[in-house]
């Protein structure tokens, strides 16, 4: 079976006996588990999965996922190249700077100028 938390964590509950008080509390200990990700997507799961049986005509009622504020991410992550990539790119760059005509510049460098 695969690792899942929410299953773990909601055993106990049917779907509709799950409020936003008990998701505010696994999403603060998914937190605490160092998984603030990780909490966004479940949650995001839980809610379409809410929706879906409601389209369906399974779930009657409010989504409580629609009260629970999901947690800020970064916009990105760092991701260091191994040397390997590294020495690929550039070899990459190399190349097509060959390929350039006299004067011309890259497009970040016009970019950078202004």
């Amino acid at each position: 079976m695969v690792n899942c938390p929410p299953r773990r964590f909601f055993t106990e509950k049917r779907l509709g006996q799950i409020t936003a008080f008990d998701l505010e509390r696994y999403k603060r200990q998914r937190v605490e588990a160092k998984a603030p990700v990780s909490a966004n997507r479940e949650l995001a799961v839980l809610k379409a999965l809410i929706n879906r049986c409601q389209d369906w005509g399974r779930f009657e009622g409010d989504n409580p996922v629609r009260r629970v504020k999901f947690l800020r991410e970064s916009r990105g992550r760092v991701r260091y190249l191994e040397l390997e990539e590294e020495a690929r790119l550039l070899a990459t760059d190399q190349a097509r700077r060959k390929l350039m005509p006299p004067g011309a510049r890259p497009a970040g460098a016009a970019a950078r100028r202004r």
